[in-house]
């Protein structure tokens, strides 16, 4: 017997299966599949449509440490860890977009950190077709043999036809406490500039 596989396909009921005409549908299905607080959506009058979204993580503990400070580094009694997350998107007609991102822990347990506020990422971007621009917590990946460089700085890319041009300037840091205040250093801070020349990835030539 033979079976007509289109057919088969097209007969069978989909599992699982919602229709997601609208955007609210869209949102909400992914909150579903990924147990994440649903991001906001609003669309302005000038069309542009704005994303966000907000986390809270909130953890409170009892810890017992013995043998003093000498044996043992970690403090006992009542301890909490806050972590706190906002990402905020605007994309508006022509592909304008703008973001900005942020995650902070606060801890008093300093067997988790060391300083109890610690701000884990920052960035503020802006992008256009063409052209971009980040500030904050950055990730250089000039090449494909190399590991990405994570910087605290400011990257830019323009895109001239099938050439791009992109360059970076940073600091490598512990963290952003170390890298504004000096008296928090531990280590001597290294500057780092990168600057590449290189194609599209549609181009002919590379």
């Amino acid at each position: 017997m033979l079976i007509d596989s289109d057919a088969a396909a097209q007969a069978a009921p989909a599992v699982n299966a919602v229709p997601a005409d609208a955007d609210a549908d869209v949102i909400k299905q992914f909150a579903q599949a990924t147990q994440l607080p649903a991001p906001t959506v609003t669309t302005t009058a000038a069309g542009a449509e704005i994303t966000w979204n907000n986390t809270l993580d909130l953890g409170v503990y009892q810890n017992k440490a013995s043998g003093g400070p000498v044996l043992t580094p970690n403090i006992g009694g009542s301890l909490n860890k806050t972590l706190f997350g906002t990402d905020y998107k605007r994309v508006a007609p022509g592909d304008e977009t703008s973001w900005a991102q942020a995650d902070f822990t606060r801890s008093n347990d300093t067997a988790v950190q060391k300083h109890p506020f610690l701000v884990n990422k920052v960035q503020v971007g802006y992008s256009l077709p063409g052209v971009s621009a980040v500030v904050g917590d950055i990730a250089i990946a000039h090449s494909a043999l190399g590991a990405s460089i994570p910087l605290r700085g400011a990257q830019a890319q323009k895109t001239w036809g099938p050439v791009v041009f992109s360059g970076a300037a940073g600091l490598f840091a512990d963290d952003w406490r170390t890298a504004i205040n000096s008296s928090q250093r531990q280590s001597y801070p290294r500057e780092a500039y990168a600057f590449r020349v290189g194609s599209k990835p549609d181009a002919l030539f590379t």
